[in-house]
């Protein structure tokens, strides 16, 4: 699900920021985000989104900052251990969920905390999950 040399920490080149955004939008639609969710899993405001909107076919979507790359790539990164390690990966983002990190609140509800280290920890915990230690 990660596009291709799309590494947190990297600044994206046109092509990988344009594919990075419509991988993004796929998995937000699979979510049932709304507009506000995307917004701030992405650091990012309305206005943005909407040239970014306008601009997600043209494969030379301008460069993404290495910030809204990164988020992009932990979003992605997300879903796609999520998926991997429980049987129902949406249902685990989109639920409540007991674990100290997220204290009863769903792991969507961590990620839309609005900084980026919520999203980092809710991918550490995935990877800790994928060892067998969560």
């Amino acid at each position: 699900m990660l596009p291709e040399k799309l590494d947190p920490g990297s600044t994206g080149t046109s092509r990988e920021s344009a594919v990075a955004f419509r991988a993004f939008l796929a998995v937000a639609d699979r979510l049932g985000l709304p507009v506000r969710d995307r917004l701030a899993l992405l650091g990012i405001a309305k206005s943005t989104y909407t040239v970014w909107l306008k601009r997600r076919e043209d494969p030379e979507l301008r460069e993404v900052d290495g910030d809204k790359l990164d988020r992009m790539a932990y979003v992605l990164g997300i879903y796609e251990l999520a998926g991997r390690v429980f049987p129902d990966g949406v249902a685990w983002i989109t639920r409540a969920n007991r674990a100290p990190v997220f204290a009863g609140l769903r792991p969507l509800d961590r990620m839309l905390g609005g900084r980026i280290e919520d999203l980092l920890e809710t991918l550490q915990y995935l990877k800790t999950a994928a060892q067998g230690w969560a």
